[in-house]
């Protein structure tokens, strides 16, 4: 069941975007989840009981080879967020992130809960490292003072800190696994 519902939430979003029809069809299996009337089946497993009971997530629980995550509430609305993971995974698909379901926070904030594979981390990446990973996806330091945020002619990046960029001990090349992407003002 839970299933044939995500099915109709993909189908909603494909034929309308988010819609009013498509975002009550999100809410309205959130409130199911929260309100114990459904599980996600994929998920129902003891170690996975955060997410099985509507808890808070187990973020960083483990399916197979993937990393359970929560995208959190930092964008303006969730065209926004779900075009950042599209952004992402055009940069990193390496690091591929895979919507599985939607959830609220306990203020109510819209929240997104997807996979992404699980990367070993050799060691964290270096500043050089992350500057020349980026360089040559065509980004340069924003010039912010941060030294965590880079530019190029039509996105930002953002948050490109050591801890969210590992160096993968099968290829020992700089991989991110975390970041923000977004486009610059004016050239939506």
């Amino acid at each position: 069941m839970n299933e044939e519902r995500m099915i109709d939430i993909y189908e909603s979003i494909h034929e309308s975007g988010f819609s009013v029809r498509t975002l009550e069809l999100i809410d309205n299996y959130i409130n199911d989840i929260l309100n114990g009337r459904t599980n996600l089946d994929r998920f129902n497993q003891q170690e996975h009981a955060g997410l099985c009971l509507a808890d808070s997530p187990l973020i960083g629980a483990y399916a197979d080879t993937s990393v359970i995550k929560e995208r959190t509430s930092i964008y303006s609305t969730l065209d926004k967020a779900l075009e950042a993971i599209v952004l992402h995974n055009a940069l990193f698909p390496e690091t591929q992130m895979t919507t599985i379901g939607f959830t609220r926070d306990s203020d109510g904030l819209f929240r997104i809960i997807l996979t992404q594979p699980y990367i070993g981390c050799q060691r964290l990446a270096t500043k050089a490292e992350i500057d020349e990973m980026v360089g040559a996806k065509g980004f340069h330091d924003n010039g912010d003072g941060n030294g965590v945020n880079y530019i190029n002619e039509r996105l930002h990046l953002e948050d490109m800190h050591p801890a969210n960029v590992f160096i993968d001990p099968q290829s020992g090349k700089p991989i991110c696994i975390d970041c923000i992407v977004k486009f610059r003002k004016n050239e939506q």
